[in-house]
């Protein structure tokens, strides 16, 4: 009968395991310091450039805005809202930002509010304006049809009972119009509210 020897691994790792070990936890540390340094380095400009866009976006949508106040709103669908003055200082309207359910993820949009009141605190509201922000999460060549002018344009004048009534989305996008309905929507009930919660009326 043949004695065989049985040999047992070390339960300590070897000098070669080791180094290894420790040359890959160098390595995963330098990359995330790396990767902290880029982020640091980038975050502040990825918001300034948002910031500008979104600038760009509220004066594409009331033009005739010669400053915008920040009513520092956020609640749901709407991320921030602007009140537009003229360069008396008088209201104009309203630029609210929104973000709605698209196909893909949300439609976030700048939506411009006309608030005409001749003068007296009647006002008149509707869509001065449709600024798309980002639909990058739509589907490319179908729902990102919603940056068309012709469907954006639709929007244009109209108030919270016309929008209620009818528009016409893409074809084959009726998610990502839904996105950007859903937005105009949320613009125009946001400015009511504020319009009458400050004395005013909507008619």
């Amino acid at each position: 009968m043949n004695d065989h020897s049985v040999h047992k691994k070390s339960a300590v790792p070897s000098s070669s395991h080791l180094r290894v070990a420790l040359l890959l936890l160098a390595i995963t540390g330098v990359v995330a310091l790396l990767l902290g340094i880029v982020n640091g380095l980038t975050k502040g400009r990825i918001a300034a450039f948002a910031e500008e866009k979104a600038v760009a976006a509220r004066t594409a949508v009331l033009p005739d805005a010669a400053d915008f106040e920040n009513l520092d709103y956020a609640d749901g669908v709407v991320l921030s809202a602007y009140k537009a003055l003229d360069a008396d200082g008088k209201l104009i309207g309203f630029a609210i930002e929104t973000a709605a359910d698209g196909f893909g993820g949300t439609v976030d949009q700048m939506v411009g509010i006309s608030a005409d009141s001749a003068g007296t605190s009647i006002f008149t509201l509707s869509v001065s304006g449709v600024e798309l922000l980002d639909i990058s999460d739509e589907t490319p060549g179908v729902g990102t049809k919603v940056s068309m002018t012709s469907f954006l344009s639709q929007f244009i004048g109209m108030d919270a009972a016309s929008l209620a009534a009818d528009y016409d989305a893409v074809s084959g996008a009726s998610y990502s119009s839904e996105g950007v309905r859903t937005g105009v929507e949320a613009a125009l009930t946001l400015v009511e509210s504020i319009v009458k919660e400050n004395g005013g009326r909507v008619q």
